[in-house]
Formats: C-alpha cells, sequence, structure tokens
C-alpha cells in the first residue's frame, strides 16, 4: 500500500488554503484511489473490476445528512432537553458523482507522525452491500484512513489513526445506521459477534462498520468508552465528506456546530465550525444555510483561513477535543505485544528475465504485535544485481524498497537489510517481491527470512 499526499496550488504547506487543495491517493495492488479538492470543487477516483480508474466530480450538497434524521432528533432532544425539537426534513440519496475526463496528478509526500503521538488501532469491517457500491473496498478505507491523519495534520492534532484489521461481515443491513452500529456493537446478540474476537485478536482501540447506508452518513456514540467505541459509517460518505473522521470525532467527545448542537456536554468547547461568510466549514460542523463544503480540518482558534480564526476558543475547539482524549483512546486496548518472531521460506523462486511484474516469495506471521525493528536476510542468485528490484510487502500492501538497481554488475545479493517499522501489525504474509528489469541475465531466490523484534 503505497499513500501520497500534496497540494496543488500557490499556499503556504501546513495552511488552510493549502488544505482546501488537496490531493490524497492510494495505491493497493496495482489500483489507484484518491481524492482531490481543487478550485472549491471535490473530485474522486475509483477503479473498475476490469483494472480502468475513472475520475468523477462529486456533489457535495448531495451528500446525505451525517445523520438520520429521527435519530439526531431523539440524541438532541435526550442530552438537551430544554433545546426546541428540529424542523428539518430528511434528505433522500442523490446522486454524487459526473464522469469528467481523465487528468494527470502531481507527485506528493506523506508527513509522517511525531514522536510520542498516540496511535489510535482501527478495526474496520464492511458489508456485502459496501462493498458492492464501491468496489476496491481496502483501497477506499485506507484513503478514509489517510484523510483521517491528514485532518489531524491540518489542524495540529496529535493523533493518528491506523489500520489493525480489515474484514467482511455477513450481515445484511437494517436501512439504519443506528441500528447497524448497534448491532455491531452488541457482543452477544449473534449478529456480527466475530468481530468482537477480532478486535481483541489485533488489538483495535476502536470498531468502524461500513455500510450502504440510507437517508445519514454514519451513526457514532459522543465520548465513547472502550465498550461503546464503535461506529457504523456509510461507504459513500466516508471520503471527500470526512465521515469516517466525523464519527470517530465523536468517539472523542467531538460534537456539531453550536448552531445545529447547543449541548455543552461533556465539552463547552468541543463544537464545529462553520463560516457561511467565506464559503466553508469544518469536519465536524454541518452545513451552512446556503450550503457551503466542509474542509479537512478541525475546529482550532490558533489557526486561521485567509486571516479569519477556524474556531472559538469557549466553543469551537474540536482540535483541543482530539488532544486530550487522544491517549484515552489509543488506550482502549492494549498495544500488541512483540515477542521476536522469526520465519523463512526455502522454496527456489525463479526470477523472470526483464519483466516488471517479478516473483514474490511468502512468509506467514501467526503471531499478533507490532513488527517494530525488523530485519530481512536474503540469499538471491544473479549474475548482475544492478538489473534487480527487491521490495518487501507487508500484509497491508505496504511496500518497503530494499534494493533497487544498484550494485551494477556485482554477482548475487546475499545481505541483510534492517527497518524500523514500528507499531505496523506484522500478522498475516509477508511477501519479498524480486523484479528484473534487465535482458539476458537470470536468476532466483534461493531463500530468505524475515525477523521482528
Amino acid at each position: 500500500m503505497a499513500v501520497w499526499v500534496g497540494k496543488h496550488n500557490a499556499a503556504a504547506p501546513g495552511t488552510p488554503e493549502a488544505a482546501a487543495e488537496e490531493t490524497i491517493l492510494v495505491v493497493h495492488e496495482g489500483r489507484v484511489t484518491g481524492s482531490i479538492r481543487h478550485e472549491g470543487k471535490l473530485y474522486r477516483i475509483r477503479s473498475a473490476a476490469d483494472g480502468s480508474h475513472a475520475v468523477a466530480e462529486i456533489d457535495s450538497a448531495a451528500f446525505p445528512r451525517d445523520h438520520e434524521e429521527s435519530e439526531y432528533r431523539r440524541e438532541l432532544e435526550r442530552q438537551s432537553p430544554e433545546r426546541q425539537p428540529l424542523e428539518r426534513q430528511p434528505l433522500e440519496r442523490q446522486p454524487l458523482e459526473r464522469q469528467l475526463p481523465a487528468t494527470t496528478l502531481p507527485g506528493t509526500t506523506v508527513t509522517p507522525a511525531l514522536a510520542g503521538t498516540p496511535v489510535i488501532r482501527v478495526l474496520v469491517n464492511y458489508t456485502p452491500a459496501a462493498k458492492n457500491r464501491i468496489g476496491d473496498i481496502v483501497g477506499e478505507i485506507n484513503l478514509a484512513v489517510a484523510e483521517t491523519n491528514q485532518g489531524y495534520v491540518n489542524a495540529g492534532v496529535n493523533a493518528r489513526v491506523e489500520l489493525a484489521h480489515v474484514a467482511p461481515v455477513s450481515y445484511s443491513e437494517s436501512g439504519s445506521n443506528s441500528t447497524d452500529r448497534s448491532r455491531y456493537a452488541d457482543v452477544d446478540d449473534r449478529v456480527m459477534d466475530e468481530i468482537h474476537a477480532q478486535r481483541t485478536t489485533y488489538a483495535a482501540d476502536v470498531g468502524v462498520l461500513l455500510t450502504d447506508g440510507n437517508s445519514g452518513c454514519g451513526n457514532g456514540t459522543i465520548h465513547a468508552s472502550s465498550t461503546s467505541a464503535f461506529v457504523a459509517v456509510t461507504a459513500d460518505c466516508a471520503v471527500g465528506n470526512y465521515s469516517f473522521g466525523h464519527e470517530l470525532g465523536h468517539l472523542f467527545g467531538a460534537r456539531h456546530n453550536p448552531e445545529e448542537d447547543s449541548s455543552t456536554t461533556p465539552y463547552a468547547y468541543g463544537h464545529g465550525y462553520l463560516s457561511p461568510s467565506r464559503n466553508w466549514r469544518t469536519i465536524m460542523a454541518y452545513d451552512c444555510p446556503n450550503g457551503c463544503p466542509r474542509i479537512n480540518w478541525w475546529s482550532n482558534p490558533s489557526k486561521t483561513r485567509n486571516g479569519v480564526a477556524m474556531g472559538t476558543s469557549t466553543r469551537s475547539n474540536n482540535a483541543r477535543v482530539l488532544n486530550e482524549r487522544a491517549a484515552t483512546l489509543a488506550g482502549f486496548r492494549a498495544a500488541p505485544v512483540s515477542a521476536s518472531v522469526t520465519v523463512s521460506n526455502t522454496g527456489d523462486y525463479t526470477i523472470p528475465d526483464n519483466n516488471t511484474t517479478g516473483v514474490a516469495s511468502p512468509v506467514s506471521v501467526n503471531t499478533a504485535g507490532s513488527a517494530g525493528a525488523v530485519t530481512v536476510d536474503v540469499r538471491i542468485i544473479h549474475p548482475y544485481i544492478g538489473d534487480l528490484v527487491m521490495d518487501l510487502i507487508a500484509p497491508d500492501g505496504t511496500v518497503y524498497n530494499l534494493h533497487n538497481r544498484s550494485g551494477s554488475g556485482t554477482d548475487n545479493i546475499i545481505r541483510s537489510y534492517s527497518l524500523s517499522l514500528g507499531s505496523k501489525a506484522r500478522l498475516g504474509t509477508w511477501r519479498l517481491r524480486v523484479s528484473d528489469r534487465g535482458a539476458q541475465d537470470t536468476g532466483h531466490i534461493e531463500s530468505w527470512t524475515f525477523k521482528s523484534e
């Protein structure tokens, strides 16, 4: 899995103006999934089953409300009994896409997490209906995680989310994200109960269920505990509308903009922010009266956009809520214990000559935990290693390049490589992929060993 984040206007990097002109791309098994915000418009990249890709303009105004109307009314009235009932009409699902010609995208980079940053591990499950709608559901999930992390970077939130595990569930949706979330969270209702074992096995702090959805984009508990840290998200809203991050925001204790939700529980300052006159709103804010796009930013009065503060210290400071609660969420499940693991593959794998696909030799790691310090010992017999490209591929598809056509005419690669992979989950199948990019000389992978400690 490869992730790129880039800005494509003249604004200084790290500013809200730049965040509004943002591209995030994920490459999963040769397929690209992406979101692009440019000149006030939102574009989405998805792949088809035949390997082709389409770029579509998304009508942001056609996204459903964040929460289904009836459940939202009950929640607000329960938590704010003095509040008058809302008088909004529920939105029906509207088409989001308008097909556009292909385009060329610039190269991009990813901002790394700072040392000591709380890392919240996320279990993501998806229904058959969600997979049917999205196609490359794993790519879409990784894009949602990347968007969420970039939103934290943009707003100065010292937190990151990482995928603990991704798995399908055999579940027929109810038509209500609230009902689906409740069934997903229930430990003994005999509906999706297997996800709780997955949460334990993969040490996931929170759980996310992707659905095909209905008239709302998601549902999550406000200020969750470990036992209630589950959300449901409509797959079509997860990316671009930032509903993946929005629903996780509720688990922290973040609420909507105060014009929509006046509750001061659990934090009076914990609301989103909108600026109708300047045509933008932050991740937790509902739409402006006349419509305004959501940007990948959390309300924060210490940040400005075109000289205007992006929040208030007394009502709209979601970034403060996330910073104060990140370590708590990251501690809902103990970090995976990383006992030393060593696995080898001694099978002989012929490297195809002058072939960019190459060959991959797998090993299986059956012990959960963080990869930590990884050593890769390789023994490759080949008379001209300047032809070779060698990668280590993690179970989630992340690619780590070990050798890229260096060494010129030197024979054979018999050496060790060291990588620091930190909290990267190690459970699953790792692959050593080697491709020969030049003609004539041939060789093979004789053996290799993966060691994590």
